[in-house]
């Protein structure tokens, strides 16, 4: 079972969906904190500057940001993933009246 399956099985009737732009901000935010430590241990090891040290950083942070961040990607995949329900549902509620007033078309 994933982590995400879990998390699914783990929230509550009365669980509430995780804050998207929080999400958003702290795995963002996360992912750019681990590019300048990259870069500042690539200058650090090379003493690379400029785009050789930029390319080098990005090189090692992607990869790097997979493992390390996982926890909060599962994150920001569940509060987009809520945000989409929640809005599926909005938008039913609002065609349902509508729906209920158009009869049939010929």
């Amino acid at each position: 079972m994933t982590r995400r399956a879990e998390g699914k099985a783990d929230s509550g009737v009365g669980a509430t969906p995780p804050s998207v732009g929080r999400a958003l901000a702290v795995y963002n935010l996360s992912r750019l904190l681990l590019f300048v430590a990259s870069a500042f241990a690539v200058f650090l090891v090379t003493r690379f500057n400029g785009f050789p040290l930029l390319l080098i950083a990005l090189l090692v942070s992607t990869p790097l940001s997979w493992f390390v961040l996982g926890r909060q990607r599962e994150a920001m995949g569940l509060a987009l993933e809520a945000r989409r329900a929640q809005q599926a549902a909005d938008k039913a509620e609002l065609r349902r009246p509508l729906d209920e007033t158009d009869g049939p078309r010929t």
